[in-house]
């Protein structure tokens, strides 16, 4: 009897003439698992001349176990091993026939049926079911799309969903939203707000950080960079101490770091642009310095 998948028997040189019941007449012989003719026999002469025959019965134990399913746990799981099993070996070391898992991943152990005496192997996984953290797959509150795209959310893997419309699967947003998605999972519910803001990205405005009004004819004036089919437009700066030094409603009308003729001193200015075009209407803050 053997667990193994094959076994090799090597006749002795004391015999001579081999022939086994196939015709092979090899002294080194291999049997396989699966071989339809579980008996064989060997004819052979001794050194006395003698004819001899041998019978061999083959049989091929198998481990009888139920593998571990893979499967899915909130928290923990607990995984409990027969008790018939012997000689029980987990990938950590441990000889327990039970064993709690709180991390997901793949295990495996080994172990000995002691009624065909063969020793197997078992791998199975463990998925954690979808927690709150998971959520971030979806783009919440994200940075701007751009108008004409079409944005599809879904519930990430381990999750259901259920969308304002009713859509338990995905849903499609092209416009500014705030969606409320009610996600769940077999340990537990959870209500998140989906925000989603979309702008014209062919009216890309690009203000510069700093310019020095110094009469070396570079970086002379300010004013915001972009190619837009305005419909409204005024933009405004202040100095730090909050007074009004510039303001415009034409695109075209840089600031050149005077007032009333007077050039404003060096330091940090405070602006706000306010823009409309057919597809977006919004307002850009922020600062930049003067170097002279």
């Amino acid at each position: 009897e053997t667990c193994a998948d094959s076994i090799v028997i090597i006749v002795p040189n004391s015999l001579d003439s081999l022939l086994w019941n196939d015709n092979d007449t090899a002294r080194r012989k291999v049997f396989y698992r699966g071989q339809s003719n579980p008996i064989y026999f060997l004819d052979a002469q001794d050194q006395s001349g003698c004819l001899t025959r041998d019978t061999i019965s083959l049989t091929f134990n198998t481990a009888n176990y139920t593998p571990i399913p893979d499967d899915e746990f909130c928290d923990s799981i607990s995984i409990s091993l027969s008790g018939l099993l012997q000689n029980v070996v987990w990938d950590n070391g441990s000889n327990s026939l039970q064993r709690r898992f709180t991390n997901p991943g793949t295990y495996s152990y080994t172990a000995l049926d002691p009624q065909s005496g063969c020793t197997f192997s078992d791998t199975f996984n463990l998925r954690r079911v979808g927690s709150s953290g998971q959520l971030g797959a979806l783009p919440v509150s994200a940075e701007p799309y751009c108008l004409g795209d079409t944005i599809i959310l879904e519930a990430p893997a381990g999750f259901s969903v259920r969308w304002p419309s009713g859509s338990d699967s995905t849903v499609a947003v092209w416009s500014d939203n705030t969606l409320r998605a009610e996600f769940s999972t077999p340990c537990f519910d959870t209500t998140v707000f989906v925000t989603l803001r979309f702008t014209d990205c062919r009216c890309a405005i690009h203000i510069p950080t700093a310019f020095s009004p110094n009469g070396d004819g570079r970086n002379e004036s300010l004013k915001p960079i972009g190619v837009c089919d305005f419909e409204s437009y005024y933009w405004q700066i202040s100095n730090r101490w909050g007074q009004e030094v510039f303001y415009t409603t034409d695109p075209e009308e840089a600031f050149d770091g005077n007032l009333n003729g007077q050039a404003m001193p060096e330091g940090v200015y405070v602006y706000r642009l306010f823009i409309k075009t057919p597809h977006v209407e919004r307002t850009i803050r922020g600062i930049f310095t003067i170097i002279r």
